[in-house]
């Protein structure tokens, strides 16, 4: 029986016939895509928003940024993966410092989103009694 020559990683033999695979530095891997991109939001101040980006590979390591400062998991913030190919930044309590551009970075893949903060609507949870004044 004949064999391949050693350039080959693994070879599988079979009763009629072999197949060899080749080294692994030949195999290329599929580009990194972004398959659902980073939406623009509108939220009010002390609720909550969640980001999200959809990629092509799973469980790849990546960063979260606001206004240019990394992000990493606080009592506010929390980084996570979902279901290993989404990749999620939320952000509770929002306040209207937390307002402006968050990016999201993964090898060669950048996706940006604008959040606005607006104020909650006034809510009166008491209605004015009339007051009698009287002059001296």
């Amino acid at each position: 029986m004949l064999y391949p020559p050693c350039c080959c990683a693994v070879v599988i033999l079979f009763p009629c016939c072999f197949a060899a695979i080749p080294p692994a530095d030949t195999v290329q891997s599929l580009p990194l895509e972004m398959v659902k991109p980073l939406q623009n939001m509108d939220a009010m101040e002390t609720g909550a928003v969640t980001f999200e980006v959809e990629l092509s590979q799973d469980d790849l390591e990546h960063q979260w940024f606001h206004n240019g400062v990394e992000l990493s998991n606080s009592d506010r913030v929390e980084v996570k993966v979902h279901r290993h190919r989404f990749y999620r930044l939320i952000v509770k309590d929002l306040a209207f410092e937390d307002a402006g551009e968050y990016k999201f970075t993964c090898r060669d893949v950048t996706a940006v989103a604008q959040l606005v903060v607006t104020e909650r609507p006034l809510e009166i949870t008491r209605s004015l009694q009339a007051v009698t004044v009287y002059e001296r």
